[in-house]
């Protein structure tokens, strides 16, 4: 069994010839990545063309980056037993050692000239400027956003963080 759709075809039937897009192009492919052996093997498996087949760049996410960071190196999780091999620390978090640190010289090199940036308590000057001193585009910032202004969060969750963060009361937990 096989279907086609013409997305043109559609837009012309529908009477609306003016939404069929004529030519799309591929999006831009910035992959995730917690280390420079990753970003390493993304550039030698990827499949798309050129000489960084189809990478536009990287986002290179450290242990810090809020809630949706990367598990310590060698961590394994069983879904059918339901556990992990992770070191935890006291409050039950997992131990991130020298191994998940990034070599931010030693990714530049290994980058192939593509840009990247840094995400994971980054969103700050100094922090920046040490990115872009070593061949970085820049930072990506997440929680400065979430507590913004124009972000859907519910206004009471966004100042009852802020008012934590402003008495530096606000705890981060990594769940394993």
């Amino acid at each position: 069994f096989s279907i086609k759709f013409s997305p043109k075809d559609f837009w012309e039937a529908s009477g609306r010839p003016d939404l069929a897009v004529p030519c799309a192009k591929r999006p831009k492919f910035v992959p995730i990545v917690s280390s420079v052996v990753l970003a390493q093997s993304m550039l030698k498996r990827a499949s798309g063309k050129g000489p960084t087949k189809g990478i536009d760049g990287f986002v290179v996410e450290l242990n810090t980056a809020g809630g949706h960071n990367a598990p310590p190196r060698g961590f394994r999780y069983d879904a059918v037993t339901k556990a992990h091999n992770a070191d935890l620390n006291e409050r039950g978090e997992p131990v991130y050692g020298e191994k998940d640190n990034v070599d931010l010289v030693k990714f530049a090199g290994a980058s192939k000239g593509l840009p990247f940036w840094l995400a994971g308590s980054y969103a700050d000057p100094d922090r920046l400027r040490e990115v872009v001193e070593v061949g970085g585009a820049g930072v990506q910032v997440g929680t400065v956003f979430a507590l913004s202004e124009e972000s859907g969060m519910d206004s009471n969750v966004k100042h009852a963080i802020l008012n934590d963060l402003a008495r530096k009361e606000a705890e981060v937990f990594t769940d394993p």
